[in-house]
């Protein structure tokens, strides 16, 4: 079986002899492996057929000349004008549009690249790590100039968190039916980036979602020596699975946190004294109040900005309706005038969307 080693690119392939004994010209077949790729089709050199245990001799027994005619001359392969391409488009990025935090209803758009140009039918499909419940995200086109960058867009979800997010795994990507093929039709590699490696999405982004939900209440206004309320009403219906409180206070006298009591008390009437008094002493400080921050509030320290344990755990409102009237109370027994701005942040298990509203 005579052979005939072609130009391939890295790796050269070898086509073996299928026909044409009796006459004056030898077949040789070559498929296509992948990996292969030429632009204009050539053998390797000028001693690129070989007998390989075989023999090619004409009708008076004569071996035949092996030697090819030069390469790019007018009698070799080359003046064909064949095209090998055997090399499949593979991930080269991952992006989004924009960093940032992302609650529900707000749409983050994704970019999955490859290194060439693809053509896609149907709606290949994304799956985001988006926590108990992975987000499955449907093609919507190829945007850039290139050709070579599908575009997802993610609306994220009730109850989907990410602090970083990121595609749920390497073979995240999906076909669903359809395809995705460069444009001689080799099939795209699926395979993306390893999590939090070079070119995966969080490496690329830094995109928090917040698939929860964040009520602002009006401001209070602290009164001297009395007790202050504020209220805040949720239309939706659904329970509580996790629960922040997210307050600014100021008080133009210094010595005023040394008297302040701040409590919550749900719809039903349940009642958690967040803040004893005594426990803080400066005139403006921001913070969030949540049962897994790693600092009790009384261990903090002014100006108190970031997460604090409350003193009491807000945990006591899991399974409470959200549904009603939340009641802020601050006491003051020094007489002391201010304003507090709060909120909360809910995780809540409900079959109704909920709006959301920005502190």
């Amino acid at each position: 079986t005579p052979q005939i080693t072609l130009e391939t690119g890295s790796s050269d392939a070898v086509a073996d002899y299928t026909s044409g004994s009796g006459g004056t010209t030898l077949t040789f077949n070559y498929t296509v492996a992948s990996g292969n790729f030429s632009n204009d089709l050539e053998y390797t050199s000028t001693s690129a057929l070989a007998l390989n245990g075989g023999t090619i001799k004409n009708a008076s027994g004569v071996s035949a000349s092996l030697t090819l005619p030069t390469i790019g001359s007018g009698n070799s392969l080359g003046v064909k004008n064949l095209t090998i391409d055997g090399i499949a488009p593979v991930f080269s990025n991952a992006t989004s549009t924009a960093n940032g935090t992302y609650r529900i209803g707000d749409v983050v758009v994704l970019n999955i690249q490859f290194d060439d140009q693809v053509n896609v039918t149907g709606t290949p499909q994304l799956t985001l790590e988006t926590g108990s419940s992975d987000a499955v995200v449907d093609f919507v086109d190829i945007t850039d100039s290139g050709h070579n960058t599908l575009t997802f867009n993610y609306t994220v979800a009730s109850g989907h968190t990410s602090s970083d997010l990121d595609y749920a795994s390497t073979s995240a990507l999906a076909l669903n039916g359809g395809t995705i093929k460069d444009i001689n039709g080799n099939d795209a590699v699926l395979t993306l980036a390893s999590l939090g490696a070079q070119y995966s999405l969080s490496y690329n982004q830094n995109i928090v979602v917040a698939g929860n939900y964040d009520y602002s209440a009006s401001q209070i206004s602290v009164l001297g020596d009395n007790i202050s309320t504020g209220i805040l009403n949720i239309s939706q219906i659904g329970t509580v699975t996790d629960l922040n409180v997210i307050m600014t206070f100021d008080m133009p006298n210094s010595s005023a946190f040394d008297y302040i009591n701040l409590n919550l008390i749900s719809p039903s009437g349940r009642h958690v004294q967040l803040i004893n008094t005594a426990t803080l002493d400066n005139d403006t400080y921001q913070t969030t109040l949540d049962d897994e921050a790693s600092t009790a509030i009384s261990s903090g320290s002014t100006p108190y900005i970031g997460s604090f344990q409350p003193d009491n755990p807000l945990s006591d409102f899991d399974g409470e309706s959200i549904n009603g009237n939340w009641t802020m109370v601050v006491w003051n027994s020094q007489g002391y005038t201010g304003t507090l701005n709060w909120g909360l942040i809910l995780e809540a298990d409900s079959s109704t969307p909920f709006s959301t509203l920005n502190y």
